[in-house]
């Protein structure tokens, strides 16, 4: 993890990168492309796309914490510009239609510069690539654990969110995630008679829920140190413990 950011931060570095990729596309398809989502017509690429467009509204409401005038109305400007093409505009139109041009990357920059230092620090991504390499571990434990039904379907689908929140970050920063994480968490707490009886009574149900908490502790951290907040799963996971000491498989 390293540096900070903030919404305008995010737009600036999103914009840039996903520029390259307009050229003959529609702004879907250069989506897609930056985002690396294979399928154009799922359902995780429209709510990229919704995400984009919540992000050009929390870069306008950063925008207008600004103290001084001039700067706001500056910062402002090309932002709001942004977000009436993007808000009237389909998004299979053609990318290049939207008016993200080198003026209004050089403008976002300069805002970005302005307000850097902001209080999320960012998440490498080699770490994010760490975390969905272990969410997949973890779908693929429970999958084959013998959990009651309900609650494998649960977690594996909040587990997917996740990482959907990983392929969103660059739009979201760490909200998805320790939205996603919380739930987990949420999970274990509301369901820990369930889980006490299935880890008393299997080795293989033990194992995959200590692993879980491990996975879920990783990721608090990670939120934790983003949004610089005292420990978030910590008190949970010392509350959950004796579900997985000590934890074996025959």
């Amino acid at each position: 993890m390293q540096g900070s950011t903030t919404a305008i931060r995010r737009l600036s570095d999103f914009l840039h990168s996903i520029a390259s990729k307009m050229d003959g596309r529609t702004f879907l398809d250069a989506l897609a492309k930056e985002l690396g989502i294979e399928n154009t017509n799922s359902r995780t690429l429209y709510e990229a796309y919704l995400d984009f467009l919540e992000l050009l509204d929390d870069a306008i409401d950063e925008s207008n914490n600004i103290s001084s005038e001039s700067q706001r109305n500056k910062f402002l400007a090309p932002i709001e510009a942004l977000r009436k093409s993007f808000r009237t505009k389909p998004p299979h139109n053609s990318a290049n239609t939207f008016g993200v041009n080198d003026t209004v990357l050089t403008q976002l920059d300069y805002a970005a510069e302005y307000l850097s230092g902001g209080p999320e620090q960012l998440v490498s991504p080699d770490l994010l690539k760490e975390l969905n390499e272990n969410a997949n571990s973890m779908i693929e434990q429970i999958l084959d654990s013998d959990l009651p039904k309900y609650l494998k379907s649960r977690l594996v689908e909040i587990l997917k969110v996740f990482q959907s929140s990983i392929i969103t970050y660059q739009l979201n920063g760490v909200s998805g995630l320790r939205k996603a994480t919380e739930e987990m968490l949420g999970i274990l707490v509301f369901n820990n008679t369930e889980l006490k009886q299935a880890t008393q009574n299997s080795a293989v149900s033990k194992k995959t829920i200590h692993n879980l908490l491990g996975f879920i502790e990783k990721a608090s951290k990670v939120v934790e140190f983003a949004n610089k907040l005292k420990e978030l799963a910590a008190p949970i996971i010392k509350f959950l413990l004796p579900i997985d000491n000590n934890p074996t498989v025959s």
